[in-house]
């Protein structure tokens, strides 16, 4: 896995700490008192290639296809939690996909998987969303000279991000399908360049198998969850990241791709409105350093070995700075939440750069206000800037309610 491991094992370490966070902490002793309800699930699409980089449409590359194997566990709806929310689940998945083509190979996926019930049509029929994110492997990646029209994937290991919408059709107490759509991401947020990224869009069925689910499922009406009143919190994150640029050198002896990872430092300071359980949304102040900004390389001779190497240049300290504004959303749930934010540069010490930048990420609170988080800016809405990790603090604030 190289230095790309660190992507799996903190995905990995996000399951069991899950468990143990602050919104599930009251629900361990319901669990030791009875069987958890699980499910197992295969899922199957065809779908179609988004024409989002020069190697999809320059080679054609319209479809593929791919299977997912997922456990979860599922709410039982005895807990505040469960109503609140819409019954969630959690889990993993192992994911491959076929291209049907050389150039990208047959990546195989492992990922985090939760879900929650958006409505309940019938009682048989209900409408759901599920977010996956995690690791992926096994891509063939760019090689300028084996492997130069990939200009996709630049890594063989990859973060796979998925976004599901599905309906639900309850057969009986033990087996469910599932017919929806998805959208699937895969980049190494620049880690590794090239990095265009591969993105996928599909149809699918899934057949799911539900182990110790009770014969009649009484969900409690009863169970009210505390009031919650509208107030104001402030979000306190440092992120720390890398990430690799093209050249914008152009002379002969400038490589394509500088093979040098530059350090991402950033501070954020978000003030968020909360007004019940599900979400928090708010604005930004986003101010990073991104030591690749500038920056170029060239290959120069070394007369003691008549050997070339590459020697990088960084810009001027200046130019490495920008400062954005942004709007951010976060969905809340028990075990993991999911964040995301459109912002717009300010000032950037390079006028090029593209102003228009997009967040992605997960959440998880690992004691009391303290939380970190993992995700992708990027702009184009498909084109990756960096990873970044984050590590954060909240302070509850004031009260909004008049009294």
């Amino acid at each position: 896995m190289g230095k790309y491991k660190h992507i799996l094992l903190f995905l990995l370490f996000l399951l069991p700490v899950s468990l143990f966070s602050e919104e599930t902490r009251d629900s361990v002793s319901v669990l030791k008192k009875q069987r958890k309800s699980t499910f197992l699930s295969i899922k199957g699409e065809r779908g179609f290639v988004f024409p989002t980089n020069e190697l999809v449409r320059e080679e054609n590359i319209t479809n593929y296809s791919s299977l997912a194997l997922k456990y979860g566990i599922m709410s039982r709806g005895d807990r505040w939690q469960d109503i609140a929310y819409g019954m969630p689940y959690f889990g993993i998945g192992l994911y491959t996909t076929t291209f049907h083509r050389e150039e990208l190979g047959n990546p195989i996926s492992l990922y985090l998987i939760q879900g929650a019930r958006i409505a309940a049509l019938t009682k048989k029929i209900t409408f759901h969303y599920e977010f996956n994110l995690g690791y992926s492997t096994n891509w063939n990646t760019y090689d300028p000279l084996d492997n130069p029209n990939n200009v996709a994937i630049g890594s063989e290991n990859n973060v796979h991000v998925g976004a599901n919408l599905y309906f639900k059709f309850l057969l009986n107490n033990r087996l469910d399908i599932n017919v929806g759509g998805s959208l699937t991401h895969f980049s190494n947020g620049a880690t590794r360049m090239p990095n265009r990224g591969m993105n996928l869009g599909s149809p699918y069925i899934e057949i799911a198998y539900k182990f110790n689910e009770p014969k009649e499922k009484i969900i409690s009406d009863d169970l009210t969850p505390p009031e919650v009143n509208k107030r104001l919190d402030h979000d306190f994150l440092l992120t720390f990241s890398s990430r690799q640029i093209e050249n914008n050198l152009y002379e002969p002896l400038a490589p394509k791709y500088i093979d040098n990872n530059f350090r991402i430092l950033g501070f954020c300071y978000a003030p968020m409105i909360v007004s019940n359980y599900l979400f928090r949304w708010g604005a930004g102040v986003d101010v990073v350093y991104d030591e690749s900004r500038g920056a170029t390389s060239i290959l120069t001779l070394n007369p003691a070995d008549n050997r070339y190497y590459e020697r990088v240049t960084l810009g001027e300290p200046k130019e490495r700075f920008s400062v954005g504004f942004s709007g951010k959303g976060e969905i809340v749930m028990p075990h993991f939440s999911f964040i995301g934010g459109l912002g717009y540069n300010v000032l950037q010490g390079i006028e090029k750069d593209k102003r228009f930048y997009q967040i992605l990420g997960m959440k998880i609170h690992f004691y009391e206000n303290i939380f970190g988080t993992f995700g992708i800016r990027s702009t184009h809405f498909s084109k990756a800037q960096f990873f970044y990790w984050n590590v954060g603090y909240t302070i509850k604030g004031r009260n909004l309610e008049k009294k």
